[in-house]
């Protein structure tokens, strides 16, 4: 008898075992269609940010100006330019042809309903593409998440500032 309990109850731990993982995977995937759905009903203020950016030849440059335009009947707050971490060296905020021309800083005024505003930064030719697409704006809207927006993707929530930067 010794050997037939141990079998079942070998039997009755593996199938608490199986019910447990699958039981996580399904709470597991819930809670992220939760936190997607949130993400999405979050959105309304930042859906209504256009972003847009457009090249001009510079000599064997290309100056690309990221363009942000607030569709929204509220204000966005603590608007910042987004450059990814891994694209920065990329970027040249003085013309080499006009030194007194530079990209003005990355932190920008709070934008008003209906408002258009823009930064601009030289690039290689080569990088002109990732940079037209990746460079973007990170901002608060009225009801205080932070939104990161770049000219071909949705809005995403940014990470907080304890989780390192942006």
């Amino acid at each position: 008898m010794a050997p037939i309990g141990a079998i079942f109850t070998t039997i009755g731990v593996g199938v608490a075992l199986f019910v447990a993982i699958r039981d996580s995977r399904r709470f597991a995937r819930e809670e992220q269609l939760r936190h997607e759905q949130d993400t999405a009903r979050r959105a309304d203020q930042a859906r209504l940010v256009q972003i847009v950016s457009y090249t001009k030849n510079q000599g064997d440059l290309r100056r690309i100006s990221i363009e942000l335009e607030n569709l929204s009947d509220l204000p966005l707050l603590d608007v910042e330019v987004f450059v990814p971490a891994d694209f920065e060296d990329r970027l040249i905020t003085k013309n080499p042809m006009h030194p007194t021309q530079v990209s003005q800083g990355r932190t920008i005024r709070p934008v008003k309903p209906g408002e258009v505003i823009s930064w601009w930064f030289w690039c290689d030719p080569a990088d002109e593409s990732q940079a037209r697409s990746r460079v973007g704006m990170v901002f608060t809207d009225v009801a205080g998440a932070r939104w990161i927006r770049t000219p071909n993707d949705q809005p995403a929530l940014a990470p907080s500032p304890e989780s390192g930067p942006v």
